[in-house]
């Protein structure tokens, strides 16, 4: 790829620290782009992801499940970060 030669000049012209990130990081990323280093979407699969079987439970039956169970999650969640402001509060670090 010509990235190497084209990226330090883009960070050298912008002068933002998040482009001379992003082309630190392309610097650094092996030739085939770090496929081999991270998940890649490739034919709406991941690479490298297990292929999983059909649990037979319908998709509609399992969402419902699972947004339900999400939802107990984040009232969970909401009362557990009261309960730490709570306790923050009483060690005199609550507002």
């Amino acid at each position: 790829m010509a990235h190497g030669r084209y990226v330090p000049r883009l960070a050298r012209r912008e002068g933002g620290r998040q482009v001379r990130r992003c082309a630190r990081f392309l610097q650094e990323c092996p030739a085939g782009g770090g496929a081999q280093t991270r998940p890649r979407a490739h034919s709406r699969r991941y690479v490298g992801a297990e292929v999983q079987e059909y649990d037979g439970e319908p998709f509609d039956e399992k969402m419902r499940r699972l947004v339900t169970q999400l939802r107990e999650q984040q009232a969970e969640a909401v009362r557990l970060d009261a309960a730490i402001a709570e306790n923050l509060k009483e060690l005199g670090y609550g507002e």
